[in-house]
């Protein structure tokens, strides 16, 4: 998954993911009728909070040969399609796990500095907040840089 839980304050039972629509564990996520969608911006609408299942699945047989099984967890996915949300606080550790990064890598991030909701439908978060980006957290504390960042957040959401 691409998120660690450090302290959860609370958690939605599961949602089924709109039709189509992949869900990374870690993006920000939002209510489309009854099912869940990655936060895209729309004007007036807010994030519900932070997905807590994956519905993005490990390829089968990666092009180096591994057989199915080998090197992958196929244990951290939404097992019956549902994705959990957590809300209400808590702080998380976001990172990349092959599926899908839930941060904007092309951004700087700093301690106790705001982190915003792209608003893109891309579901991720950013450190820019122009554009009307709402905010759902700050920094705890960072680790790397670009693709290999790991970034720990503080929800406020």
């Amino acid at each position: 998954m691409a998120i660690k839980v450090d302290k959860e304050v609370n958690r939605l039972p599961g949602l089924l993911p709109k039709s189509g629509i992949d869900i990374v564990a870690g993006y920000l996520v939002m209510l489309d009728g009854d099912t869940l969608k990655p936060f895209d911006g729309t004007a007036g609408l807010f994030p519900l909070g932070l997905a807590a299942d994956t519905t993005k699945q490990f390829p089968i047989a990666p092009a180096d040969g591994q057989v199915v099984g080998t090197g992958y967890n196929y244990t951290d996915f939404a097992r019956g399609g549902l994705v959990g949300v957590f809300l209400n606080g808590g702080v998380f550790t976001l990172f990349d796990d092959g599926r899908g990064h839930p941060v904007d890598t092309t951004q700087v991030y700093a301690q106790n500095k705001p982190v915003f909701g792209m608003v893109d439908g891309s579901g991720r978060i950013t450190s820019d907040g122009s554009g009307g980006k709402p905010r759902v957290g700050s920094i705890y504390n960072v680790t790397g840089s670009g693709a290999a960042i790991r970034l720990q957040i503080k929800l406020e959401i």
